[in-house]
């Protein structure tokens, strides 16, 4: 059996370790098994076998089981990475291990009809739709659905994304909306106004308002009267520097990616 092991000791101590462990199951085939374990540094001391101990005593943190196919794929750096990042942000009050007996109290079956449910709730909800505009501004929020004692909790309403956006300054509101109105226009994005209002959840009035700020201090081009369209100015260009446009813009775009 194959295996391998990561660590991460920039508190000082192993805070957490990980091992891969690859074997082929009957009727699963190649699996490879990841197991967590999380390092305390003020407690007795670690054992294992005669003639091996260090001040650190461990606790189990997570198993989970990867199915391989045919062959086993290599463990990436990137992939190592990210298996320390997530293990950092698992819960530090824990204690004790997991026994093979206890795997027989998990309802598998139960919990791959849950997950499907999930997966429905998603259709149903057109959440895996892909809209035909292009995001400028990546956000940085993962969409996500929460449910509690199986209800999907609902979103906050546009009405309500809108009432707390009104206590931003106009300036700095107007010239992220400028610049977002900016870049699809560049890109031949048809109904710009309706775009930006599917981005951020805000009415068309909203937006408009904001853009007739913009162009008020000369931050937004127009291509004529009655003509939509336009560009960041040199000036615009420098107020969206100075007034830190691109992090209101993501905030502005991560309002409609929050948790349902």
């Amino acid at each position: 059996m194959d295996k391998g092991v990561i660590w991460d000791i920039s508190k000082g101590y192993p805070a957490h370790v990980l091992s891969w462990h690859e074997m082929s199951v009957p009727k699963l085939g190649n699996i490879r098994v990841w197991i967590h374990s999380k390092g305390k540094s003020t407690t007795s001391d670690f054992s294992y076998g005669k003639d091996n101990r260090a001040r650190v005593s461990f606790t189990f943190g997570s198993i989970e089981i990867q199915i391989q196919g045919d062959s086993f794929g290599k463990v990436t750096e990137n992939e190592k990475l990210l298996r320390l990042e997530l293990a950092r942000c698992a819960p530090t009050n824990t204690s004790g291990s997991v026994k093979s007996s206890n795997f027989r109290f998990i309802p598998v079956g139960q919990l791959e009809v849950d997950h499907m449910q999930c997966i429905k709730a998603c259709y149903d909800k057109n959440k895996f739709a892909v809209s035909s505009g292009i995001r400028i501004v990546k956000s940085e929020k993962i969409q996500s659905l929460i449910f509690k004692n199986g209800v999907i909790q609902q979103k906050r309403s546009s009405s309500v994304i809108e009432k707390n956006l009104s206590f931003r300054s106009t300036q700095y509101f107007a010239v992220a909306i400028a610049k977002l109105y900016s870049d699809l226009s560049q890109i031949g994005t048809q109904k710009i106004i309706k775009q930006i209002s599917l981005d951020t959840g805000l009415s068309s009035e909203n937006i408009y308002t904001s853009l007739r700020v913009a162009r008020g201090q000369g931050w937004l081009t127009s291509n004529g009267v009655g003509k939509a369209g336009g560009s960041l100015s040199v000036s615009g260009l420098e107020a969206y520097k100075n007034l830190n446009g691109e992090k209101t813009l993501k905030s502005l775009l991560n309002l409609t990616q929050g948790d349902s």
